[in-house]
């Protein structure tokens, strides 16, 4: 029946009449539920108020009467009483006599004569158990407290108690009324509000039924599938004015998406493309393209830039090649910036010959001397090439063999070019081996990893003066690897520290044992990594070794390199004046293959020179 009455007018009308009728409806349910929520709420907040109150007072009462201050007590009662929800307050003891009140009359009487509704029961196990207890009354806003709290005996006016309450009577009915004012004058608003929102969707709906209505419809309709329209309704009224307004956001969202697409698809520094754009461009291209060089680029130096010019010429100096790698690139190439100083530049087209002579322009043209804000300096690149088909069938292969390529040539000592060959990928294989080999290694504390002690003599009298800790490995399936090739990797997966500390452990470990057993007091010589030099707790580790082992920290020598020290020699200067601060014997190892001169050492705790056999 009901929706044959509503079929029987008009959609414009029948639609605003039931929508006030039910707007009607929910407004009288609101204020219902509003008006008995008043209720609930001002009893939770009032008993929360009540407890925090409570405990406030009973942590004063109970100060002062350990105090045996019994007047204050009674000066604090009555302040408390004369607060407008405060009914009653009383101090009891555990014989119900009243200590101190809020009504003068009242000192010296038992509380169950005052006739003020507490509860004897609940009276009783506060004190017994010194607890609060919180009960609600009538009418709404009555609340019955107590609180126990302890007497002390040694009290002349309470010196027969131990134990006592706090009994109070609270009225918060006037904060219940005028909550229950504020929801109703709230629940009027809010019918108010909903009426007159009820009376604009009648006008709207008399308005906007008809085929303008419709339009807009199918033009949001058509928007969410991404088609690129325009409402376009001509007209002043509101449904017009809607349609332009709905033209200006699709117009926005529009030109939004394709901002943020560009944020995702640029490095905001350079302005190239980034690596997740790149590899989608260099994914579509792989199925038109028969040939195409990858070259993976790397900016030699980079940080050692940023340290000595700041990272503002460093931004610059990324800003600058990334200029020239997107002119070499030209318009049928495309570039990217890969990572902090790394750079990714494709061009289809190119066979192996023309490819490597693609590549020395790029190295040559990253190479030449630039000035930035007053500066000039030169920031070489090493470069890494693999070509599609030759090296790769896939953009991943094809990325992965030109990383290969570009560690080859920092390996090299950068500053040049190296194409991806199978040797690359059979070196980068056994690279894998060699650092699964030492994590599993290092977890079962250093299986295979041993230490050969190289004899120092003294020429003098021909005597052992010392012994230098060499490192060395027996794989379980690559047999003996070379440790230049395992500290090599160690390095770049980041395990040297772990290998550095097994190294002191054990040579602490032997030495000590030689002392204890034959009585040798020469010295161990450690080799120490730049990681190690760097290692904030290189010091703290050494003393709790010579602690550990009761070594002299003299008989521990730690043998650097100079390309450790010139790297940053101030720093350097500061961790070894540290270690010669607890004793440890510094020397510089295979000395004249640096950077360093004399003039440098005089300024080092060293105190000894291993020279490099070339001189010898």
């Amino acid at each position: 029946m009901i929706m044959r009455w509503l079929t029987r007018y008009p959609l414009a009308r029948t639609v605003p009449v039931v929508t006030i009728a039910l707007v009607l409806s929910l407004v009288c349910l609101v204020m219902v539920y509003r008006v008995n929520q008043t209720e609930v709420q001002v009893r939770e907040l009032a008993e929360v108020q009540v407890r925090s109150e409570m405990n406030h007072l009973q942590g004063i009462i109970s100060g002062l009467l350990e105090e045996r201050d019994i007047t204050s007590v009674q000066r604090v009662v009555s302040l408390m009483g004369a607060e407008p929800y405060v009914e009653s307050l009383v101090v009891i003891d555990d014989r119900g006599q009243v200590q101190a009140a809020s009504r003068f009359a009242w000192i010296g009487k038992n509380w169950r004569d005052l006739g003020q509704g507490w509860r004897p029961d609940a009276v009783g196990d506060a004190i017994r158990d010194e607890s609060l207890l919180v009960r609600a009354g009538e009418p709404v806003g009555a609340f019955y407290s107590v609180a126990g709290i302890h007497l002390h005996s040694d009290s002349l006016a309470l010196r027969s108690a131990r134990k006592g309450a706090i009994l109070m009577r609270w009225n918060l009915h006037p904060l219940y009324l005028q909550f229950r004012h504020e929801a109703e004058h709230e629940a009027a608003w809010l019918a108010s509000a909903m009426l007159a929102v009820s009376l604009v969707l009648f006008v709207l709906f008399r308005m906007v039924i008809n085929s303008r209505l419709g339009q807009l419809v199918d033009f949001a309709q058509r928007f969410g599938r991404g088609e690129q329209v325009h409402a376009r309704l001509e007209g002043g009224d509101e449904i017009a004015q809607l349609s332009h307004s709905l033209d200006s956001m699709a117009d926005q969202l529009t030109e939004r998406e394709r901002h943020i697409r560009k944020l995702a698809e640029t490095d905001a520094l350079t302005g190239l493309m980034n690596r997740n754009a790149f590899i989608d461009r260099l994914q579509a291209e792989l199925w038109q393209s028969r040939q195409l060089a990858l070259f993976f680029i790397n900016i030699d130096r980079f940080r050692k830039i940023n340290e000595t010019y700041g990272h503002r010429i460093g931004d610059a100096v990324l800003v600058a090649q990334a200029r020239n790698i997107g002119q070499l690139a030209g318009e049928t190439g495309w570039c990217a910036r890969q990572g902090v100083d790394e750079f990714l530049l494709a061009m289809p087209a190119l066979a192996l010959e023309e490819a490597n002579g693609f590549a020395r322009r790029i190295h040559e043209r990253l190479g030449l001397p630039m000035t930035v804000s007053g500066v000039t300096l030169q920031a070489n690149s090493s470069i890494g090439m693999a070509l599609l088909p030759e090296h790769a069938s896939t953009a991943e292969e094809l990325l992965i063999n030109a990383g290969l390529a570009v560690r080859q040539a920092k390996e090299e000592g950068g500053n040049c070019v190296v194409s991806f060959s199978a040797a690359l990928n059979a070196r980068h294989e056994r690279q894998n081996v060699i650092e699964a080999g030492l994590r599993e290694s290092l977890l079962q504390d250093g299986l295979g990893l041993w230490l050969a002690y190289q004899p120092q003599l003294n020429l003098r009298n021909g005597r052992v003066a010392g012994v230098e800790a060499l490192l060395r490995w027996n794989h379980p399936t690559l047999g003996m690897v070379p440790p230049d090739e395992f500290i090599q990797v160690a390095e770049s997966c980041g395990l040297i520290l772990s290998l550095g500390d097994w190294v002191m452990e054990r040579a602490c470990a032997q030495l000590a044992s030689w002392r204890e057993l034959y009585g040798y007091d020469f010295i161990v010589a450690i080799n120490l990594s730049a990681a190690q030099l760097c290692d904030p707790l290189l010091v703290d580790k050494l003393q709790e070794l010579v602690v550990r082992y009761a070594l002299p920290a003299d008989r521990i020598e730690l043998e650097l390199t100079e390309s450790m020290l010139v790297e940053d020699m101030n720093q350097a200067l500061d961790v070894l004046h540290a270690l010669e601060a607890i004793g440890i014997q510094l020397s510089i190892d295979d000395f004249g293959t640096g950077y360093s001169n004399l003039a440098q050492l005089r300024q080092l705790p060293i105190k000894r020179l291993k020279i490099d056999r070339s001189f010898i």
